[in-house]
């Protein structure tokens, strides 16, 4: 008799495989540059440039797992903490990594927010990440209490530089199908996923000649689905 199979779909499967193998390659990459960057003098070229690859290893393993959380289900875990925190934490190592920008929080009071802040903030991370890179000197991000109903806090975070034209920006949440704006339309596809499972939402507004804006909705409090 010939039965089904079982286990996830084939897409997903491979997905997580290459998460899996992948992923410890990577994280093997970052951390030998780390050990090398150890072993030259503070402030040289060599360290700088073992600093790019470092960071360049990192953000390959943040597209990696944006990629597979994009096919596959994930479950939301939900704690309290201040997501002003964890922005700063995130921007603090960018600026050493794009030291040509100026990256700047504007937060002027905590933002506690019932989430789950390891998803979020990966999210959050490539995003800004992208902002980095499309910039051209500047990169803002601010975080509101907001007064929109059932979404309490307002994160955004804003870029200088050209914006993208209207074919592109239609195509920023489909990653996978040109290489121009691929890591923004990357981190703007996934955050929308997470800001919805949160009970939330997110929308991406160009400036004419002077950049683009993503704004992300979050409640305190959301009754999102936790399986997404």
């Amino acid at each position: 008799m010939l039965t089904a199979p079982t286990g996830p779909p084939l897409p997903e499967a491979l997905a997580r495989l290459l998460r899996h193998e992948v992923g410890d390659l990577l994280q093997v990459i970052y951390s030998v540059v780390g050990l090398m960057q150890e072993r030259v003098p503070a402030n040289s070229l060599e360290r700088r440039l073992l600093g790019d690859l470092k960071g360049r290893a990192e953000t390959c393993r943040q597209e990696l797992d944006a990629a597979v959380d994009l096919v596959c289900p994930f479950t939301i875990q939900r704690t309290q903490f201040d997501l002003t925190a964890l922005t700063s934490s995130m921007v603090g190592p960018l600026r050493k990594r794009y030291s040509a920008r100026s990256i700047e929080v504007d937060a002027p009071e905590p933002a506690i927010v019932e989430a789950d802040s390891q998803r979020l903030g990966g999210a959050l991370s490539l995003l800004i990440v992208a902002m980095c890179q499309e910039a051209a000197r500047e990169v803002q991000v601010t975080i509101r209490h907001a007064s929109d109903p059932g979404a309490n806090i307002l994160w955004s975070v804003r870029r200088d530089g050209l914006p993208p034209t209207a074919e592109q920006l239609g195509g920023l949440e489909r990653p996978f199908v040109s290489t121009r704006y691929a890591l923004f339309g990357l981190a703007v596809a996934l955050l929308r996923r997470v800001a919805e499972a949160h009970g939330g939402s997110l929308e991406a507004k160009p400036f004419p000649e002077t950049g683009i804006e993503v704004r992300l909705l979050l409640p305190r409090e959301g009754q999102g689905e936790q399986d997404q």
